[in-house]
């Protein structure tokens, strides 16, 4: 089978690129790897369906995986009839965090195998966070945000920033900021690296804004050389360059 359709390395790699895309830490919730309706949908975790047609392939390939030890289950599940009850369960729409529905993760042991299978380039990843300054109780700065860029090499840091900086409609002096080296930096919750390059900006985020529409510099996933979840980069329109 074509790894670009093998369910097991979808299943690996939902993890790691959900993480970085939908912010779900590397835990997958139930709910979403079947969309609430049937496998093969996952249209809420914005990845590329799977493939699975079946709630037998899709316990299967998971179970198989646990029993590996190649992922773990957030809570404890005894056998594989379990693993598909729980998958059935349909999502608690008034619970957005699905706190009754479990989920699951990579081992390290797990993410070794896909990293054996994928072979990524890790001189291409990114990794990025933007997160509120301010705490519930502060009117003052509840729309002041940092946006934080660290990867391995500085060229993929400044692309990745200018683009997402572009993206979320930056004054034009927040493109050009310094840039500053760490140390022992936790890229992925299975992968630490020696170093990496960090670009920082402090804004005002616009509620009425509407993120632009701009010309793909960066794709987050292009340091997966064969991306099973991701389509990689799309065409959109072409913007001006503001650092030009």
């Amino acid at each position: 089978m074509s790894i670009h359709s093998s369910a097991r390395q979808w299943l690996l790699e939902a993890p790691i690129t959900s993480s970085l895309i939908a912010s779900f830490g590397g835990w997958l919730p139930f709910p979403l790897l079947t969309d609430g309706a049937k496998p093969g949908h996952v249209f809420d975790l914005n990845l590329r369906p799977h493939g699975m047609t079946s709630w037998r392939e899709l316990t299967e390939e998971l179970w198989g995986l646990a029993e590996a030890r190649l992922v773990s289950f957030e809570q404890e599940i005894p056998s594989e009839a379990e693993l598909t009850r729980q998958l059935r369960i349909p999502r608690e729409t008034e619970c957005p965090i699905f706190r009754n529905n479990n989920s699951y993760t990579l081992t390290q042991a797990g993410f070794e195998e896909w990293e054996r299978l994928a072979s990524p380039d890790w001189d291409r990843f990114v990794n990025w966070n933007g997160f509120g300054l301010g705490d519930d109780d502060s009117e003052e700065v509840e729309d002041q945000w940092r946006l934080e860029v660290t990867g391995i090499t500085l060229e993929v840091t400044t692309r990745a920033f200018c683009t997402l900086a572009q993206f979320h409609q930056f004054p034009e002096n927040l493109f050009k900021r310094p840039v500053s080296k760490v140390t022992v930096w936790q890229g992925l919750p299975w992968k630490c690296f020696p170093y990496g390059w960090r670009i920082q900006a402090d804004y005002t985020r616009d509620t009425n804004s509407i993120p632009t529409y701009i010309k793909l510099d960066w794709d987050p996933v292009h340091w997966i050389r064969f991306p099973v979840t991701q389509d990689g980069m799309r065409p959109a329109p072409i913007a001006q360059d503001p650092t030009s």
